[in-house]
């Protein structure tokens, strides 16, 4: 540990103590060291080996990775850890894994992550964290505008934790990986979750499968994934199946989410039972990420050059219209649109008539064969009267119980020469 050249330096399943940690100190306190990552996982390093390397972490200005996972570390090792935290201005990636340093320690790392703005990853799996843990670290975390992944498997979090965790998730969208996999997040926990992913628009990755969750549980994620932008893996464990003791473990992408028959490849992949009914498919949630997925590609070609654009038969929603609206409200190439069947009432429609009163480029709008009744028909009437551009809507198909169409000469549109 002395060589002023070692960058990297991998020092697991050693058995060392605290007389190695003492050695490695030293090396990390001088200022020619020069290791920026220190791997000394499955050692023996206990309370006193951290606090000696935390020590070190006060003034070394080099290390970015530091792992200490399984070495009896308990709570007063990682306060100390916690409290060179607060000093240090380098350290990236920390993970304390395996070590039982319980809330008492989680409180230290939560004091640090208010103030610390270099940590990126901090890993705090199976370190017996309960309630009140998750509660402080979310705390900690809707002040935090650093940390990109924290995990948290494998302890004993409840719904009450949960409930902070939610809180914070409507906050802190720096946050992009969250495990909470092995838990005991019951459905109460995930409805909290689950509406603090509904504002949230940074994480990417959640993780809540091997918890005490229900069908119901599950089902708490169907609108929020719909209204969410921005995740990417999601992953629950349900017993979906009522006729078998063996619960479905759904983790799939949202990219993954259209196409059925890799979903039911990657239940079975995590499941004993590889019998999967057709009715799982038509779950809630999962149709929340197929539709999900098909706003998400929807936006993005509003958002591209394209002029002419069909969505016909697309099971939007007024959900996803109203994530589509939002788009269209900017586009300035899109000139024509077709939502025929889409599943679009009158809320909908609303959307849609606002995102007119501000597009510049459609021309014609076609949303025949949908459920928008006299409301929503008055509403897409008024924009298109005070819009510049568009020449046609068409309602074919709607109980609107008037005209199924508006149109109007492009000469004699608002603004045209």
């Amino acid at each position: 540990a002395s060589n002023a050249s070692v960058r990297w330096l991998q020092l697991d399943r050693n058995y060392f103590g605290e007389a190695m940690a003492q050695a490695l100190a030293t090396a990390l306190q001088r200022s020619e060291s020069i290791i920026q990552s220190l791997d000394l996982d499955f050692n023996k390093l206990g309370d006193a080996g951290a606090s000696l390397l935390a020590d070190a972490l006060k003034v070394n200005t080099r290390l970015t990775e530091l792992t200490l996972q399984n070495n009896a570390i308990g709570p007063r090792g990682a306060t100390a850890l916690g409290q060179a935290l607060g000093v240090n201005k380098t350290l990236q990636n920390l993970s304390l894994q395996g070590n039982e340093i319980g809330d008492e320690g989680v409180l230290a790392l939560a004091d640090a992550l208010e103030e610390n703005g270099h940590l990126r990853v901090l890993s705090l799996q199976s370190c017996c964290v309960c309630d009140p843990g998750a509660e402080m670290l979310a705390a900690a975390m809707e002040a935090n505008t650093c940390l990109t992944q924290l995990a948290l498997a494998h302890n004993r979090i409840g719904d009450v934790g949960a409930k902070s965790i939610g809180a914070m998730l409507r906050t802190n969208w720096t946050l992009q990986e969250l495990s909470l996999t092995h838990n005991r997040i019951c459905d109460a926990g995930c409805y909290f979750i689950a509406e603090g992913v509904r504002l949230n628009h940074g994480l990417r990755e959640l993780w809540l499968t091997h918890n005490p969750t229900s069908k119901r549980g599950a089902k708490c994620f169907a609108e929020p994934l719909e209204e969410n932008d921005s995740i990417q893996m999601f992953g629950i464990t349900a017993p979906f199946n009522p006729t078998s003791s063996q619960d479905k473990v759904v983790s799939v992408s949202i990219e993954d989410a259209s196409n059925n028959d890799l979903v039911k490849q990657k239940i079975s992949q995590n499941s004993k039972d590889s019998n999967i009914p057709p009715e799982l498919m038509q779950e809630d949630f999962f149709v929340a990420l197929q539709r999900s997925l098909e706003v998400r590609k929807l936006v993005k070609q509003v958002e591209g050059d394209q002029q002419h654009i069909s969505l016909s038969g697309t099971r939007l929603g007024d959900r996803g219209a109203k994530v589509l609206a939002q788009a269209i409200r900017h586009s300035t190439t899109l000139t024509q649109l077709n939502l025929e069947g889409c599943d679009i009432g009158d809320e909908g429609a609303k959307c849609l008539a606002e995102a007119l009163e501000h597009n510049q480029s459609l021309a014609e709008l076609r949303l025949a064969n949908n459920t928008i009744g006299t409301e929503g028909a008055k509403r897409l009437s008024a924009a298109f009267g005070r819009n510049g551009t568009l020449e046609r809507i068409d309602l074919e198909g709607n109980p609107v119980g008037g005209e199924h169409s508006m149109s109007k000469p492009k000469s004699t549109a608002p603004g045209a020469p």
